[in-house]
């Protein structure tokens, strides 16, 4: 599977909306709706429980718009904190902000550090909190009033579901570079992103899952730039054979493995597991004389 920067990200969405014919806002229906279908699938009571969405003012604020939306229209107790004034939402994100009055859902306020400090106790009472600030086009660390709502996020202890990456990672490294989500899960959109898939920043997104939002596939796998993937375990099993039942361990392949010294028994012992673990039939450790005990051990 292809894993794309932030910049990469962005040309395959341009690339949708001006070649393929998909909409900037049917993209961001998609997302928000890929993220609740993501949360239904995984979080089995979901339905009876209370899902704090926190919002920011740019696409990721409107794809955690459209999750509030589909998980109120499930008859989740959900509950939408803007983290930024009305006026300063604008876009797809603004039409999918509409939409929630619509669907007769309540915005809360949380804009400044005073309103913010006031939601956070009702956010803490959550089951879940879906943290929708910030996306892949993030280029600094976040300091100030945005780096104390991410800790406060994080000091709730409720599981938070990320939108597309953890608020506060860079799209382009895999570096943490200042206050980030720590996620229990990452919904993110047609392809992983670095920092989902490179340490430490993976470390902070807990389990990933990709969700299609109608960007072609040959989009996502032409769009220029470094070509980066990440082995899943479908696509290893398409490299591995399978074997009768009745196989002979000689049948699978016999591995050497040369090593060992005094001091160092344990990379003999780490190779040869190593091989075993790999496939391989029958594995032979030749190591010194001063090792074998170790070994064999």
């Amino acid at each position: 599977m292809r894993v794309l920067t932030s910049d990469q990200m962005q040309a395959a969405d341009r690339s949708a909306v001006e070649g393929a014919g998909v909409t900037s806002s049917l993209l961001m229906e998609n997302a928000g709706r890929g993220v609740a279908a993501a949360m239904a699938q995984h979080l089995p009571t979901l339905d009876d429980q209370r899902v704090a969405v926190v919002c920011g003012k740019g696409n990721n604020g409107g794809d955690g718009f459209v999750v509030a939306r589909i998980l109120g229209s499930r008859g989740v107790d959900v509950h939408v904190y803007l983290t930024v004034p009305r006026s300063e939402v604008s876009g797809d994100a603004a039409s999918t902000l509409a939409a929630l009055g619509a669907a007769g859902l309540l915005v809360d306020d949380a804009a400044t550090q005073e309103s913010w400090t006031l939601a956070l106790p009702a956010i803490a009472e959550s089951d879940w909190i879906v943290d929708a600030l910030f996306g892949t086009g993030l280029s600094r660390p976040l300091e100030g009033r945005w780096a104390t709502v991410i800790d406060d996020l994080n000091a709730t202890g409720v599981p938070i579901v990320s939108v597309d990456v953890p608020s506060g990672v860079s799209g382009e490294t895999g570096f943490v570079a200042g206050a980030t989500v720590k996620a229990t899960m990452t919904v993110t959109f047609g392809a992983p992103k670095i920092p989902l898939v490179m340490a430490p920043a993976a470390l902070m997104a807990g389990e990933v899952v990709v969700v299609d939002i109608g960007i072609p596939k040959a989009i996502i796998d032409e769009v220029p730039g470094e070509h980066l993937e990440s082995i899943t375990h479908e696509r290893a099993n398409e490299w591995v054979e399978s074997r009768p039942d009745d196989i002979h361990k000689g049948e699978c392949g016999r591995v050497l493995v040369v090593a060992g010294s005094v001091g160092k028994a344990g990379a003999a012992q780490l190779a040869a597991l190593g091989a075993l673990r790999s496939g391989a039939g029958l594995v032979t450790v030749a190591t010194p004389r001063s090792c074998l005990g170790v070994v064999a051990g």
